[in-house]
């Protein structure tokens, strides 16, 4: 069924709509929230006429649901407003102390809170937080098998902000306690496909590929059998990341797999889809597509919110603009998002994508250009006192290897790989790129 237009929400509303024609409308605006937002300023005039059971009382009763959630909501982000005031002592006093803190939507507001926290320091504080709010819940309203899932949920969501930071033994740590709290909890299986969608994204970015897409093939069953399409979609889209680089075509095919169960208002996700998929166009070479769903993701770039979503919307053009010819305009976008990268204190991304320039340098025969952005990448390490010594040691030997000539398209592929997995932590010894390196 198409969406309920204004007519049939006036006839709905003044009571105009006959009892199958409400009750279809009714149906469909159960499972249609943007048809349910629009009816929901009629819902005491239709109320009346929804005494009986069938799909329009259920509307009613849903809406007014919805309605007191998103009071709560603003109430609560009002409630967590006061708090900015106060220091970090009177802080947890209060959380302890409040009765208003023990729901639900306040452990919400938190958990949103920790995830765009600006400091490692900050997230770690408001995940304690976390820790007071359902440990000061009501035993009646959240008996302790539930809490058990809540405080896994809290360790979960901790243990994603820990990986984004490169603290993996740290993430893992987080990780093993949100196993043993769901060990203890109602069994739901929600809560353990979250905890496994993060343990694989962990353990890809420690080059475990295989491991990760294991568990996410795992993540994928729980949310088919519950029947969250839009998760299975996520959950794709994440597994289609993990495999863009090195198996192109068989991300491609997941985010083929995932396109229909995008909801239409995830315009996020759709943003991600859409790029990936344009990279993966390019590895294998169909540039033509690539370009034309360059341009979709393009469209629906204004409603991402990710802070680096316009460097990467850069980042793929340049990609675009290599693969066409277009090698000096390419050069001078990709120099914007290394400076972008930079600028944003994005210092992973910034070396990734120095390495990316550097092997663009090589496939373009300019050796001299291609040794400058090592001595470069050296100087930035030095100059803003990041990494370690093997990562001074992998560009030392690009550097090296390019001047003998000696540089292959295999040891790209081993930078490449070392500096995603290694970038934080050195690995068990130096990597060697090319032969005759000592």
């Amino acid at each position: 069924m198409s969406h309920v237009s204004n007519e049939e929400i006036r006839r709905l509303g003044s009571g105009e709509a006959g009892e199958i024609e409400a009750e279809g409308l009714a149906q469909h605006a159960l499972s249609c929230e943007p048809c349910r937002a629009l009816i929901a300023g009629f819902v005491e005039d239709i109320a009346p006429r929804a005494k009986r059971e069938g799909s329009l009382k259920a509307l009613v009763e849903l809406i007014r649901v919805e309605r007191d959630k998103a009071l709560e909501l603003l109430i609560t982000r009002a409630e967590w407003s006061s708090f900015r005031e106060l220091t970090r002592k009177a802080q947890r006093d209060r959380v302890i102390l409040s009765r208003a803190c023990h729901s639900s939507t306040f452990l919400d507001v938190l958990l949103a809170e920790m995830r765009s926290a600006d400091s490692w320091n900050e997230s770690e504080f408001l995940a304690n937080l976390a820790l007071l709010v359902v440990q000061g819940m009501d035993e009646k309203r959240c008996p302790a098998a539930l809490k058990n899932d809540l405080l896994a949920g809290i360790w979960t969501e901790l243990a994603n902000v820990r990986r984004i930071s490169s603290e993996w033994q740290h993430a893992a740590v987080a990780l093993r306690k949100s196993e043993q709290y769901l060990a203890e909890g109602t069994g739901n299986p929600l809560p353990r496909a979250r905890m496994l969608s993060v343990t694989a994204s962990l353990r890809a970015e420690q080059g475990h590929l295989s491991e990760a897409l294991a568990l996410l093939k795992q993540c994928r069953q729980i949310y088919q059998a519950s029947r969250d399409w839009s998760q299975v979609a996520r959950t794709l889209v994440q597994m289609a990341y993990f495999l863009m680089d090195t198996e192109p075509d068989r991300g491609l095919t997941f985010l083929n797999q995932a396109s229909p169960l995008i909801p239409v208002e995830d315009a996020a996700l759709r943003w991600l889809a859409a790029t990936l998929r344009t990279e993966g166009l390019i590895e294998i070479k169909q540039i033509d597509q690539a370009l034309m769903a360059f341009q979709w993701a393009e469209s629906l770039r204004v409603f991402q919110t990710r802070p680096d979503a316009r460097l990467r919307s850069t980042f793929t053009p340049a990609r675009l603009l290599e693969a066409l010819g277009y090698t000096q305009e390419a050069e001078r976008l990709f120099e914007e998002v290394i400076s972008g990268d930079l600028h944003l204190e994005n210092y992973h991304t910034a070396f990734l994508d120095l390495l990316y320039l550097f092997g663009f340098h090589i496939r373009a025969g300019s050796t001299e250009k291609a040794i400058a952005i090592c001595q470069r990448a050296l100087a930035q390490l030095d100059l803003l006192e990041l990494g370690h010594d093997q990562l001074r040691a992998v560009w030392t030997q690009l550097r090296d290897a390019t001047g003998r000539k000696a540089l292959t398209s295999q040891s790209l592929d081993m930078a490449r790989s070392y500096l995603r997995v290694h970038w934080k932590h050195p690995a068990a010894k130096t990597p060697v790129l090319t032969a005759g390196t000592s």
